[in-house]
């Protein structure tokens, strides 16, 4: 996972020198909460402050049902959903219990076949999947894998999020259209959800509409330090990142335009990109990375809002394949979800392995084995 978040921010980076302005999101008046960033705390404490338990589920291995590297998940009715976004692009389909169901469609060049994939969406219907090429399209199939449908698009969305009777299309860059707009079932009657006034950069690779919840539907703007509520047809900041001494992404690209010098004192810079977010009645749970002077890390956040507490974890690239939470899913029944290989339990501190209830299990695992979920309950 943390190869494809470097990969995904160094594409993200080219593209930020190359842009010629940024534009300022409309002000609300609904109440933001300010996330301050605080000092890191050690990763066992983490565990000993938030969570309960952890169940690992270890996915089927079959010649059908191997994962490529690099994998994300997604999760729906009690079901995983298995998908690659680089290597071989492909979704798996597994039960609660890690049994091996089938695939969903297939890769390849015909018409009813997916060349890559951008990210997924899961609800009662079906599957979508997002594909960018030979062209922007929306492939639609049924829970067993079999095709539906697809949907050509004459724009170029990173996301396509079914809500209510059609999508919340989030564009690429510089979309006339704006960078979030909703579209009925047949991509007419558009609503602006946000609009830039000028240029405007949005990160592929990034899932930025998630929701843990019905009530809570968010759209986190990775470029800025701001992350916006859904409601309705309207979006609205809720939640802003006090990153301190980090600079946004945004904040750079000013810089970049405004000083002759701008690019030499942007690669000497301190900045973060929020590439993701996820919140649910009780907890915040969202990952940054951040540069600093041309080296990277990573950190991971989790609030509680009832307590009013929060907590960072600083990982450095070295430690990103172990980092639990950089993949993580958070629920509406206050559990975190994520996939990782069964090499990554053996690197875990004795702290950690207490709160596995099936530890014997684990015990069984071979490196060779298929991928693994982790299921950590919240206190």
């Amino acid at each position: 996972m943390n190869k494809q978040i470097i990969l995904t921010l160094s594409l993200t980076l080219s593209l930020l020198f190359s842009l010629n302005g940024y534009g300022q999101s409309a002000a609300t008046k609904s109440k933001i909460e300010i996330v301050d960033l605080k000092k890191e705390i050690p990763y066992e404490q983490f565990f000993e402050t938030f969570v309960k338990e952890i169940e690992v589920i270890p996915l089927e291995t079959t010649k059908l049902s191997l994962i490529d590297k690099y994998p994300r998940l997604e999760i729906f009715n009690s079901q995983f959903y298995v998908y690659n976004t680089l290597g071989i692009y492909k979704i798996l389909r597994f039960d609660s219990n890690g049994k091996f169901l089938n695939s969903v469609g297939a890769s390849g060049r015909g018409p009813q076949e997916f060349n890559d994939i951008v990210n997924i969406e899961v609800d009662k219907k079906g599957v979508s999947l997002l594909s960018a090429r030979p062209s922007y399209s929306i492939f639609r199939f049924n829970h067993n894998g079999k095709f539906v449908s697809k949907r050509l698009f004459d724009e170029k969305p990173l996301q396509v999020f079914s809500y209510k009777e059609g999508s919340i299309i989030y564009n690429g860059f510089n979309n006339a259209q704006g960078r979030l707009i909703f579209a009925d079932s047949l991509g007419k009657n558009v609503r602006v959800l946000l609009k830039e006034k000028k240029f405007f950069q949005n990160m592929e690779g990034v899932k930025a509409i998630t929701s843990s919840c019905k009530d809570f539907l968010s759209f986190n703007d990775c470029f800025t330090d701001t992350v916006y509520r859904i409601s309705g047809l309207s979006a609205s900041p809720s939640v802003v990142y006090n990153m301190k001494e980090y600079k946004t992404a945004k904040e750079l690209l000013e810089q970049m335009m405004d000083q002759k010098s701008g690019f030499i004192n942007a690669m000497n810079s301190v900045f973060s990109v929020v590439f993701y977010f996820y919140e649910n009645h009780k907890y915040i749970l969202s990952a940054h990375t951040v540069f600093n002077k041309g080296e990277s890390f990573l950190l991971c956040m989790i609030k509680d809002k009832i307590a009013n507490r929060w907590e960072w974890i600083k990982y450095t690239d070295s430690q990103a394949s172990n980092a639990l939470l950089l993949s993580g899913l958070l629920t509406e029944k206050d559990e975190i979800f994520t996939i990782v290989q069964p090499k990554t339990l053996l690197n875990m501190s004795d702290e950690t392995m207490k709160l596995i209830t099936n530890e014997e299990q684990v015990k069984n695992l071979k490196e060779e084995d298929n991928y693994v979920i982790l299921r950590m309950k919240l206190k």
